[in-house]
């Protein structure tokens, strides 16, 4: 005996256009963060993580500066500009990192590929 799980879509997508409403009308209403609270926190985001020895309160390098900037996190601005560094070397892990996922995707596939030409 067959069953059919019945969706309702309509109250799910009327819940999800109430969610986003409310952001909007909340972040509008509210006041915006205080620039000595946010910057930090984006200073810290564009900074390296590796510690590598530095001296004691000694501020960490840029992440640009030694090509592990993050590049979804300067998606939205549209890759700006940032210590005199070229794009290119800037996201060099990041680039690395997708280049060696998207082969290793291929890899499988191409793998697969070859595994289902021999089972016929």
């Amino acid at each position: 005996m067959e069953t059919r799980l019945h969706v309702a879509t309509g109250p799910f997508a009327w819940a999800m256009l109430a969610g986003f409403v409310s952001l909007v009308l909340v972040s509008l209403a509210t006041p915006p963060e205080k620039p000595t609270l946010i910057d930090p926190f984006f200073d810290r985001m564009n900074r390296s993580t590796d510690d590598e020895g530095l001296p004691d309160n000694a501020p960490k390098p840029l992440a640009a500066e030694r090509g592990t900037e993050l590049i979804l996190l300067d998606l939205p601005d549209g890759f700006p500009p940032r210590g005199g560094v070229d794009s290119s070397k800037r996201y060099r892990e990041d680039w690395s990192g997708f280049l060696h996922a998207s082969a290793s995707v291929v890899a499988l596939i191409l793998l697969a590929w070859i595994l289902m030409r021999i089972g016929t």
